[in-house]
């Protein structure tokens, strides 16, 4: 057996000489875990004739263990405790109704597995040129983060459209390689204005029709003081969503989630009564085209 000291005095108190309800023992005085490693302090039963301590900090008290060599049968089954809780699901981020659209909620799409395999692809690993443009003493003589880094990443990578298929391409192969198509320049944005403090929550890739052209397109979007400030790759001017008429969203992802568009009709009471879907997912890759 060995013994309960003091920390603070150094000196010895009752010695440890059996502990008959090891339960009660320790929801009387407490059993601390920490990660696999435990703190027991546990109070004896004293002889008739042993003194007993006049004061028992058990919180400043050495912690008791009992040797190998104890009579006790077995040790006491104690939980493990020190497990990490499980972490909480992500919370879907507000809508992101653009473009005059209402926006829904889907669960998944046709091209859900492309914008996830772009998403996770590990940013930042590797040192680049844009690493300058991350420093916060350039982002601040830069002006607006939104604004510096829509028109460093509409000059630093050209666009090129997909042969054959369309693929989505992570950041940093993107900026590495140094060429894209429209979808490659908004996750390039997201990446770097995520990594320049921007919540991840606040950013959306929206994938849009083109009224004014026969393919597809795609914008990054960005909300800011309670407007979406749309970044483009055919133009270096920061917009507003009111600002860009030609533009019908279809589908746009944040993180895990993704939302689908529609306009909204009443009915004479003037009570919501349908939701109209703007346009389908049969996403055609997008082209270049000059908004000025």
């Amino acid at each position: 057996m060995t013994f309960l000291g003091d920390r603070k005095t150094g000196s010895l108190m009752t010695p440890i000489k059996q502990v008959r309800n090891v339960k009660m023992a320790l929801l009387a005085l407490g059993v601390g875990l920490v990660c696999g490693q435990s703190a027991l302090v546990a109070a004896s039963e004293p002889a008739n004739d042993a003194p007993v301590a006049a004061s028992r900090e058990f919180e400043t008290a050495f912690a008791c263990q009992i040797a190998e060599n104890s009579q006790t049968t077995s040790p006491p089954e104690v939980p493990l405790i020190c497990d990490e809780p499980a972490p909480l699901p992500p919370v879907r981020p507000d809508a992101p109704n653009v473009f005059g659209r209402h926006a829904v909620p889907v669960g998944s799409s046709a091209i859900q597995a492309k914008w996830n395999g772009a998403r996770m692809v590990p940013f930042g690993e590797r040192p680049g040129a844009w690493d300058e443009l991350l420093e916060p003493a350039n982002l601040a003589a830069s002006g607006e983060r939104l604004d510096a880094i829509n028109r460093w990443v509409n000059w630093h990578v050209r666009f090129v459209e997909d042969a054959g298929s369309d693929e989505w391409s992570g950041a940093q192969n993107t900026l590495t390689r140094g060429y894209g198509d429209c979808e490659d320049f908004a996750i390039v944005k997201l990446a770097l204005l995520e990594k320049a403090g921007v919540p991840a929550d606040s950013m959306y890739l929206v994938i849009v029709r083109d009224t004014s052209g026969p393919r597809d397109h795609a914008v990054l979007a960005v909300r800011q003081d309670g407007n979406l400030k749309i970044l483009d790759s055919r133009t270096d001017k920061l917009l507003t969503d009111q600002d860009v008429t030609d533009y019908i969203p279809i589908i746009s992802y944040s993180g895990t989630f993704a939302w689908i568009y529609g306009t909204r009709q009443f009915d004479t009471e003037g009570q919501q009564a349908s939701l109209h879907q703007s346009a389908n997912l049969e996403v055609q890759p997008g082209q270049p085209s000059d908004r000025n």
